[in-house]
């Protein structure tokens, strides 16, 4: 969850749900490894 604290509250509202959900699937896989 470390991307949250690089981005602004601003710039987060514009990040789609799917990216989000990338990017949380990207971080679990990195914590699974």
């Amino acid at each position: 969850m470390l991307y949250n604290c690089h981005v602004r509250p601003s710039q987060m509202m514009r990040i789609s749900v799917s990216h989000r959900l990338i990017l949380l699937l990207i971080d679990i896989g990195g914590k699974n490894k």
